[in-house]
């Protein structure tokens, strides 16, 4: 073992010997240890702030994106009244049924929402109110 690596290895050990709870860098393998300055620290919290407030903002936008793009689609749209058969799902209706610019997903939470259903379960002989293009 190289003497900078046993220089390294002896300043972990002692750092872990310390107990310290702050963060050290080991600088060159010469045993120093480092704590960042209270800047550093500052200018470490401010970005981590702005990235999370520009990934906040991002999924907002892009959130309003697809809520408009769903909107655009379903304005195209008309409605149906389809009867539940027996082992029918709101997937496999929402495939029978597709709406281009919403994906099946998107359709069935539609479909679930115009017809206040609380569950996805359904029971045969009932009526549903269905997005449709002719």
């Amino acid at each position: 073992m190289g003497q900078a690596s046993v220089a390294v290895a002896n300043s972990i050990m002692r750092q872990d010997t310390w107990g310290s709870s702050s963060w050290r860098v080991i600088e060159g393998g010469h045993g120093k240890a480092h704590t960042p300055s209270k800047r550093q620290q500052t200018l470490a919290l401010c970005a981590t702030l702005a990235l999370a407030i520009s990934l906040v903002f991002v999924w907002l936008v892009s959130d309003g994106v697809q809520a408009r793009r769903r909107q655009d689609a379903l304005s195209q749209a008309d409605v149906a009244i389809v009867t539940v058969l027996p082992g029918d799902s709101l997937w496999q209706i929402a495939q029978e049924h597709p709406v281009p610019g919403l994906t099946t997903d998107e359709l069935v939470h539609v479909i679930r929402e115009d017809n206040r259903l609380a569950s996805a379960e359904l029971q045969a002989g009932m009526q549903l109110e269905v997005p449709v293009c002719l």
